[in-house]
């Protein structure tokens, strides 16, 4: 192997012909075979990586459990260790992409903030805050934007949260719009809302197919 840079103990330990390689800190891309082009920076980072290509893990667990999962991004301790064959995510933050110790993250999710998308195994998420589509599991397509927001989210889908708590009590409702300080904050079921302003339909919780606009 060639082009290789390892410090500290057990770094690429079991590297054969992968190149382009960093690794620093105890352990950190330990089992790396054949996997290319891929930085891992902190204890135990990319520590089960075998054959991926492109990822970079910075922190402590840091994309602890990827196998073969290609493109991944994770900065913050533990940050993406859900992801396990999944591809092209973004975790930033402690635990973000956490799956609460799972290994089922899906592709494409972008996580940013503290225990951001904590359970979810679901892909093409966006999330944007401390604990920011927190419950997710197979929810997908959501967009989350401000603290806790879509925090109780399990399986709903399409849905677009921006502002403090908003659809923070959202569990199975699908696409909804919510815009503004706990807009839309006790809807659990109801879809297809659109909700603009402080507290706007704060109360509402299984409604469907309403428009509001404005603090209520």
């Amino acid at each position: 192997s060639i082009n290789n840079t390892a410090v500290g103990y057990q770094t690429l330990f079991s590297n054969t012909y992968g190149i382009n390689n960093t690794a620093v800190g105890q352990n950190a891309l330990l089992n790396n075979t054949t996997g290319t082009a891929q930085t891992a920076v902190g204890q135990a980072a990319l520590i089960a990586a075998t054959t991926s290509v492109e990822n970079t893990a910075v922190g402590t667990g840091a994309l602890y459990n990827v196998t073969t999962g290609n493109s991944n991004t994770g900065l913050g301790r533990s940050a993406g260790l859900g992801i396990s064959t999944g591809g092209s995510n973004v975790a930033v933050g402690a635990y973000s992409l956490y799956n609460n110790g799972g290994t089922s993250v899906g592709s494409g999710n972008v996580s940013v903030g503290n225990s951001s998308q904590f359970y979810s195994t679901a892909s093409n998420l966006v999330s944007l805050g401390y604990a920011t589509l927190y419950q997710n599991t197979t929810g997908v397509n959501n967009t989350a934007l401000g603290h806790a927001v879509l925090y109780s989210n399990t399986t709903g889908y399409n849905n677009t949260g921006v502002g403090h708590q908003a659809l923070y009590y959202n569990t199975y409702g699908v696409g909804n719009v919510a815009m503004g300080y706990q807009a839309l904050y006790n809807n659990t079921v109801g879809s297809d809302n659109v909700a603009i302003g402080g507290t706007a339909f704060t109360n509402v919780t299984t409604g469907y197919q309403n428009i509001g606009i404005g603090t209520n």
